[in-house]
């Protein structure tokens, strides 16, 4: 059983790419290349009550490097294949030759290679920025789930498209309850006074307490449950799980 989670912390890295003094492709040369996922890296916590969701916004990561001159920029055709992208290797197996094809590592598939590379993208084409972004925290999402903004990853090459930008949801147990699925458990103490002649309680939720009627004669540990009072689902506002409680006479 898992700890509620009330306070969520949102771990994300955007590794996002611009172009900086041409785009180094891989792939047959022009090809459009898609951008990769964003890995994932600390972000600033913040409150998040669970049976409402939240909005975060300008959610800031990564470190932004100096501005790409584009000096020494200079395209030339690949010496080691003339250009094809390509290169054959010729393999001999008892006496026999085989040839086959392969992409060239000189030039890595572009027919072409960059001379006096920039020294602050070294020749890749891209380089690390900074990004502020707003991000939707939906009601009832668990511990470890994840969040993809698409196309907020690592920017495609040759116009292809950008990779997703990933979000691991953690969040913080909670003082009173703890969390299984869409239910919440709890315990709630009553006097042996209520337990013995029946009593109207106080028992938590996540929107206030709530009164219930004990019946005569209860005994410790019994549990009861409030149907409806639990965790919202994500894909259905309109269904909640439930908040089950065990009462201690004390």
């Amino acid at each position: 059983m898992k700890k509620l989670l009330l306070i969520m912390t949102v771990f994300v890295l955007l590794v996002t790419l611009v172009a900086c003094g041409g785009p180094a492709e891989t792939g047959t040369p022009d090809s459009d290349v898609p951008g990769t996922d964003a890995p994932e890296t600390d972000a600033p916590e913040t409150d998040a009550p669970l049976c409402n969701g939240k909005d975060i916004h300008d959610i800031e990561v990564g470190e932004v490097p100096a501005t790409c001159q584009m000096r020494g920029y200079r395209k030339e055709t690949c010496k080691v294949c003339g250009g094809s992208g390509q290169r054959r290797v010729t393999q001999r197996l008892g006496g026999m030759a085989f040839q086959s094809t392969t992409t060239c590592d000189n030039c890595r598939g572009t027919g072409k290679v960059i001379k006096n590379p920039c020294k602050n993208c070294r020749g890749t084409g891209y380089v690390k920025v900074n990004k502020k972004l707003s991000v939707s925290i939906p009601a009832g999402i668990d511990d470890g789930e994840r969040i993809a903004l698409r196309s907020e990853g690592c920017d495609g090459r040759n116009g292809g498209p950008a990779g997703d930008l990933i979000i691991t949801v953690h969040v913080k147990p909670h003082a009173i309850f703890e969390r299984d699925g869409y239910n919440l458990y709890c315990e709630v103490p009553i006097t042996v006074a209520e337990a013995t002649l029946g009593a109207e309680i106080d028992v938590p939720t996540l929107e206030g307490n709530q009164k219930f009627n004990v019946p005569e004669a209860t005994q410790t540990g019994t549990r009861f449950t409030l149907r409806g009072k639990g965790v919202p689902y994500i894909n259905n506002k309109d269904r909640r799980g439930d908040i089950v409680f065990t009462v201690n006479v004390e």
